[in-house]
Order: structure tokens, then sequence, then C-alpha cells
């Protein structure tokens, strides 16, 4: 799937720009461009990977410097640098950004600009602020929610209310490890380490590795040597599952997979070795165990399955780890759940050390944590942000570790379909 991925705001410039570190190294496939858009000149100058010019700063000028909220973005010229990327293949446009943050207010003024000029749909990929964040932040997400479900074609919602405790538990789970206990002593001698900041890193490679295996489905290298899904799974099949769908939610559960006693002898190239019954039960119930958690425990946001119209379900890792009786199990598990067209596929990558079950949910109507944020929104006044959390809550606060010169521990950020 080709896209063309916009961030808006600091919090989506960042998380756009780890999209497309992802792709580069990927391997041999390509399947992101990227813009970054913000009116805060040093976020921009932070991102390490989107190209310089596809970087569009707005500042607001004259008069309209001192209203803080007054709309900087300039659609023709977002308009004109898509267009300018745009070759003809692109598969759909995805705005990114975080909830609450002020240059969202403007994304559905854009969003009207985008599809008066190009004929790609236009999705949006946006996280929802931590409570703690403060109620104006919570009050302005819901209105934006409001704003621009019914001009986008899909809004893919990451909550991290409910990731960013779980993020934080992994963290100090890994900094407490005896291997790295030296490496801690001395960053805690030389800078003092910022877990939120580290949080927020993870949170970001937690939906790049998700969103970013989804777009790759299907799409395969021009130089060749991948291997062929047994069903594949095209952009096509995930634009009809989403498109005109309102709210979608990704889960995506991955195992590593254990190759003990592999034969490499030129037999088993012609004549692969037999599979055991218990091994084969053992692979399907892996694949099913890992969608049910996919589901009810990975999902990007908490939700009713069964308010969901459409459903998509891929597999990806090692074919010889995968099993279609856990593949149909899976699809007819979700058949049963959802009220409309259920579309699955795999996605072989041979070189990859885990398998891994993404099943994307579309229409889902029935969202606590939306609802939640709509409610703030209906309220006339809201209580001031705790000033302890503030540089969580404003997208261009949070600044790069590489800028303070801190060393800080890189999450791990490996990707279950990384070829390499």
């Amino acid at each position: 799937m080709q896209v063309v991925m916009v961030g808006l705001g600091g919090a989506g410039c960042r998380l756009v720009d780890y999209f497309y570190e992802n792709d580069l190294r990927s391997g041999t496939i390509r399947c992101i461009n990227a813009i970054a858009v913000d009116k805060d000149a040093k976020t921009l100058e932070e991102l390490k990977f989107i190209p310089s010019d596809q970087k569009l700063y707005f500042h607001p000028l004259g008069i309209a410097y001192h209203e803080e909220n007054t709309s900087t973005i300039v659609p023709e010229e977002v308009i004109s640098r898509l267009q300018s990327i745009d070759n003809g293949e692109v598969d759909a446009i995805v705005l990114c950004g975080g909830l609450g943050g002020a240059l969202l207010d403007d994304a559905a003024r854009l969003v009207d600009h985008i599809r008066s000029a190009m004929i790609e749909p236009v999705f949006g990929l946006f996280t929802l602020p931590c409570n703690a964040e403060g109620a104006p932040v919570s009050a302005g997400a819901g209105a934006q929610i409001r704003a621009l479900k019914p001009v986008l074609d899909g809004m893919i919602l990451f909550d991290n209310e409910f990731w960013y405790p779980r993020v934080r538990e992994k963290i100090d789970r890994q900094q407490e490890a005896p291997a790295q206990q030296h490496r801690i002593a001395f960053q805690k001698a030389a800078v003092p380490v910022d877990r939120r900041l580290i949080a927020y890193r993870e949170l970001n490679a937690v939906i790049v590795r998700r969103i970013g295996l989804l777009f790759r489905a299907g799409e395969f290298s021009d130089k060749g040597g991948g291997e062929y899904a047994e069903v594949v799974l095209d952009a096509g099949e995930v634009l009809n599952t989403i498109r005109g769908m309102g709210f979608i939610t990704v889960g995506y559960s991955f195992e590593p997979v254990v190759r003990a006693g592999i034969d490499l002898s030129p037999r088993t190239f012609l004549r692969p070795p037999p599979v055991s019954v218990d091994e084969a039960y053992k692979k399907a119930s892996l694949m099913v165990d890992l969608a049910k958690r996919a589901v009810n425990e990975e999902n990007s946001i908490p939700c009713d399955p069964s308010s969901a119209q459409n459903a998509l379900v891929l597999i990806a890792g090692p074919t010889q780890e995968m099993s279609m009786k856990g593949y149909m199990t899976i699809r007819k598990w979700i058949d049963r759940t959802v009220r409309g067209d259920v579309r699955a596929g795999d996605y072989p990558v041979k070189n990859s050390r885990f398998l891994a079950v993404v099943v994307v949910l579309a229409g889902v109507e029935k969202i606590p944590r939306v609802e939640e944020l709509y409610s703030f929104a209906d309220q006339p006044e809201t209580p001031g942000m705790d000033p302890l959390l503030h540089d969580t809550a404003k997208d261009t606060v949070i600044m790069s570790a590489e800028k303070e010169g801190e060393d800080l521990p890189v999450p791990d950020s490996s990707d279950p379909a990384d070829e390499e």
C-alpha cells in the first residue's frame, strides 16, 4: 500500500518521522512518503529522516502573531507539496497528529482543500491524550474528533491513556535488567533520564510496528527474492475494509518463533520434512491465541469488537510457522464477531524471527474512551492542566534526547515483519 503521511504538529511530525525511518530500513520495499507540517521550527529541525524539502514551517505573521489559536496552515502549500511527490501510484493520504494539539483545530479545513484538489482517500491516524494532560486538552480532543470524523474516510485511533502505563511498565522492567545496570548508572551520573520521553518514543514505535506492517501487506520488491502469500491482501482489500467506516482500531500481537534443528541439506528444498500432528496443533493454537490477544488485549484502543462493521486479518512471519487451520479458525471467529465483511490474508517474511497477527476493526461504534472525550468537550468549563505534566500535553514541548545530549536507552523497535 503506497501512502503519503502528513504530520501535523509536534506529535504528528515525530510519529511520521518514525514511520519514514521504519520504511527506509524495511528492506527493498518502500511504501511511505512523508510531509511534516508545524509552526515550531525546532520540532522540524529535530526530525532526522524526513527530507528538508518536505518540511513545511508555518508561523503566524503580523497581527495574527498575538492570537495563539489563529490558523497558520496554508492549505495551498500543503497541497502543492503533496502533488509534487504524488507519482500516480499513491493509494491514500494519511494525516497524523496528537488530538488536543492546537494545529489539529485546522485539520478539517485542510482535508476539505485536499479533497478539492486530489482524488486519493484521506484518512487520519490520531493519538488520544492521557487524562493527566488536563481537561482542556481532553475537551479539545473531543471537539476535534467531532469535526474530523465527518470529513475523513476513516480515523485510526490510538489511545495513550490505555498504552502509556503499559509502556512505562515495560521500560521500567528493561531498565532494571542486570545487563543494563551499568549503563543506567553511567547515565544517572552524567545526566538525568526523562522516562516520560522514553515512554513517548516507545509509544511511537508501538504505533509504527502495527500500522507499518499493515501498509506493507501485499507489497513485493521488484528485485524479487521474496515469498508470495497464499492469500494476498493488497491495498484494495485494505481500503475496501476501512474506507467510509468512521472509527478504526488496529489490534496487534506477536511472538518469537524458535528455529531449532533446521536442516539445510538440498533434499529439504525438494521435499520439505513432514510436520507432526502435535507441531501442527501448536502452530494453529499460537495463531489463534495471537489473534485473541490482538483484539482483546493489544488493540490500539479498547472497544467492543461486536460493534465493528468490517474487519481485516493479516498473518505475518515465516511461512513454515503459519497454519492454514489456524488461519481459518481466526477468520471464522472474526466473521461471527463483526456485522459486515471480513477480509484476511498472509504476509510471508522469510527472515523474520516473529509470528504476528494484525486485526483491523472498522466502523467501530462502541468506544468508551471517545465517549469520555466527548463528555469533556460538552462541559462549559474545564479545570486547568496539571503543571507537573505540562511537558506531555503540548506537541512542541517534548524535546529530542539528541538535542539534550542524552544517551537514552532506545526502546525495542524490532519489527516482526522486518525483512532484514
